[in-house]
């Protein structure tokens, strides 16, 4: 079975917020406040997270929980004066 996804790009074109270091940084301060776990290279972040939702009143049985999984990755790279970011997202 195949996961639906999402996926764009975004370029950024101010001098100032040109600096991949600096955005790669708070993409992972980002995915370290959602609890995701997360790989990063030169310019390729990717991550993945696992929640468990239990109905209420019910035991902290797995099998009458919703599991919840999102991957994806994230790709940055300088073209000229702008930095690109591609992004996708798989959800379960």
């Amino acid at each position: 079975m195949r996961l639906p996804e999402l996926h764009d790009a975004l370029i950024i074109t101010e001098r100032k917020i040109n600096d991949i270091t600096a955005i790669k940084s708070k993409i992972e301060s980002q995915l370290h406040t959602m609890k995701a776990k997360s790989i990063v290279t030169e310019n390729l972040i990717t991550f993945s997270t696992l929640k468990f939702y239990l109905p209420s009143g019910s035991l902290k049985d797995r099998g009458d929980s919703l599991k919840i999984i999102k991957e994806g990755t994230i790709v940055i790279s300088k073209e000229g004066k702008s930095l690109k970011i591609c992004w996708s997202v798989k959800l379960d």
